[in-house]
């Protein structure tokens, strides 16, 4: 499966160190795909990913649901010409 624009995905951003660790998750949809960062459109207002973390997930994480769960996007699941 391929991640294209118009998909809907859940954004886990991650928050603290340690015991104050917390989590926060967006379902939003994916606007455009650019060659370094992913523009996501919540409901009020848009922010980005950077191709970056899907390579190496540390404090953002995009899933796509696929058959009822929820996986995370990898690498491979982006178009070519994105990551070189």
């Amino acid at each position: 499966m391929k991640l294209k624009e118009g998909n809907k995905v859940k954004l886990i951003h991650k928050e603290g160190m340690g015991r104050n660790r917390s989590s926060i998750e967006y379902v939003c949809i994916v606007k455009k795909i650019y060659k370094n960062y992913i523009l996501l459109d919540l409901d009020k207002y848009e922010t980005c990913i950077q191709v970056a973390d899907i390579i190496d997930p540390n404090q953002n994480i995009l899933k796509i649901r696929v058959n009822r769960e929820w996986i995370y996007v990898t690498k491979e699941m982006l178009e070519v010409g994105v990551i070189s």
